[in-house]
């Protein structure tokens, strides 16, 4: 009894290219009753979650929603100004293995920032990758939308 190295590849989701190359097998690419075999089982990409832009978004907080830094999402997404998403725009989320966010560990390092005429907690936040309210809690800010000009805010 001859058996066809196709019809096991199609049963576990494979190609017999695959059994064969793992098991060097030569073309007819045959096997017989009782040959073990190892299965190399090709694994199909999980699917990239992604998120559409809505007016009033910003990447920072894009990102801080999904548990990632706002460099990495710009990374993933080949963003080069964070001021450059539009409404309506589809982000990737990129997602390990695990279903948690990549994002690689980086020093802690305290900045500070002195405001300036316009600025706004959520721009300030922006240009450092971090949230409004990420900032307001750090500098303990009671109102996040009254700042004065020459206030010094702390960025981690």
């Amino acid at each position: 009894m001859v058996i066809r190295l196709k019809k096991i590849a199609t049963k576990y989701k494979t190609t017999y290219e695959a059994i064969a190359a793992t098991n060097k097998i030569a073309a007819p690419y045959t096997i017989y009753p009782k040959q073990e075999l190892k299965i190399a089982i090709i694994k199909t990409p999980t699917q990239v979650k992604t998120y559409t832009v809505k007016k009033g978004d910003t990447l920072s907080a894009i990102a801080y929603k999904h548990k990632m830094t706002y460099t990495d999402l710009a990374a993933i997404n080949h963003i080069t100004s964070p001021y450059t998403i539009q409404v309506g725009q589809v982000i990737s989320l990129a997602k390990n293995e695990n279903n948690s966010t990549v994002a690689p560990s980086k020093p802690v390092v305290t900045q500070s920032y002195t405001v300036k005429k316009g600025d706004t907690l959520s721009k300030i936040a922006a240009k450092y990758s971090k949230t409004w309210s990420e900032l307001q809690k750090i500098n303990n800010l009671k109102n996040p939308n009254q700042l004065s000009v020459g206030q010094k805010l702390t960025i981690k």
